[in-house]
C-alpha cells in the first residue's frame, strides 16, 4: 500500500475512535464487516474509493468529514470535521 493509503486507514481508525464507535458499529454504518473493518484499520487492506464516499457522505454526531483530512491528514485532527458556517 502507498503511504497515502496507509494514512487514510489510520484516519479511519481515528475517525471512529473519536466517535467512540466500536468497529462493528462503525462497520454497520458504512456496510462492511467488522473484520473488513479490522483489516483497513490495521492496513492490511486499503480502503475502498467507494468506503471513502459513505464515510464522506455519512453523519458522525452530526457532523460531516472533512475530505481533504480524511484523504491527506492536511489541517490535523482538528480539521477532521467540516466546519459549519452561520448563514
Amino acid at each position: 500500500m502507498t503511504e497515502q493509503e496507509i494514512g487514510i486507514c489510520n484516519r479511519i481508525k481515528e475517525l471512529r475512535k473519536c466517535i467512540g464507535m466500536t468497529q462493528t458499529e462503525f462497520g454497520e454504518k458504512i456496510e462492511v464487516a467488522q473484520g473488513y473493518l479490522t483489516n483497513i484499520e490495521t492496513a492490511k487492506r486499503p480502503a475502498t474509493e467507494k468506503i471513502v464516499k459513505i464515510i464522506l457522505l455519512q453523519t458522525w454526531n452530526g457532523k460531516n468529514v472533512n475530505e481533504t483530512w480524511l484523504r491527506t491528514g492536511q489541517g490535523g485532527d482538528e480539521n477532521m470535521f467540516k466546519k459549519d458556517f452561520p448563514n
